[in-house]
């Protein structure tokens, strides 16, 4: 179905990762599922660039999570924030959720810090700083749609060095990628009625941001 990625915890508590360096990942370099207290401090990611679905670590609806003093070169999004997707998301019900990312470095990727798309058990309470984005693609990302539902709320960005990032702050409710074409609601720009599959993206806040080149 996918290919594995490098390093999982599913259904763990009390994870420390700290001082190694995780590599050339064939997917997702480190995925953590379902996991409280989490501890992932002083460790490089580095997937090569044109790895597909290259992430370096990616957050699936867990709990109590800090990540500090991390640098990361890869070929997709550097840290992305998850919690399941669409109906399956939501009947789990299981959002991301207290998290810190902090002095960390992101050195190429797609985006530096990111959002969903997939949020539909929900993601909040999640503070990013004192960081460096050189090179990626993009910055803080917050990626959702019509499918997702739930909601990403109560994010404090603050204290972020850019350079020579191609688009520093991205929120966008209508992402595309990887969508059904058979669902015409999913592609066409036309208001639809609010229902449980409606995201919510509120109380974000942005702020002593510095981007360049």
């Amino acid at each position: 179905f996918l290919r594995p990625p490098l390093i999982q915890f599913v259904e763990a508590e009390h994870i420390t990762i700290s001082g190694v360096t995780v590599k050339n990942s064939p997917f997702w370099n480190t995925h953590l599922v379902f996991c409280h207290n989490v501890s992932i401090q002083n460790v490089t990611f580095h997937n090569p660039s044109d790895t597909p679905n290259g992430d370096g670590l990616d957050i699936d609806s867990c709990q109590n999570v800090r990540i500090t003093d991390c640098h990361f070169d890869v070929g997709d999004d550097c840290v992305v924030l998850k919690s399941g997707i669409n109906q399956d998301g939501r009947n789990y019900g299981v959002p991301t959720k207290n998290v810190t990312v902090a002095n960390c470095t992101m050195h190429h990727g797609h985006g530096g810090v990111v959002f969903g798309s997939e949020n539909s058990g929900g993601i909040e309470n999640i503070t990013v700083s004192n960081c460096i984005f050189d090179g990626t693609d993009r910055g803080i990302r917050i990626k959702t749609n019509r499918e997702r539902g739930s909601y990403i709320r109560n994010i404090l960005v603050q204290n972020i060095m850019m350079d020579n990032v191609l688009c520093p702050i991205a929120i966008n409710s209508f992402y595309r990628h990887g969508v059904s074409k058979s669902n015409p609601e999913l592609l066409d720009a036309a208001p639809v009625a609010v229902t449980e599959k409606t995201p919510v993206v509120e109380q974000i806040s942005i702020s002593h941001i510095t981007a360049r080149n």
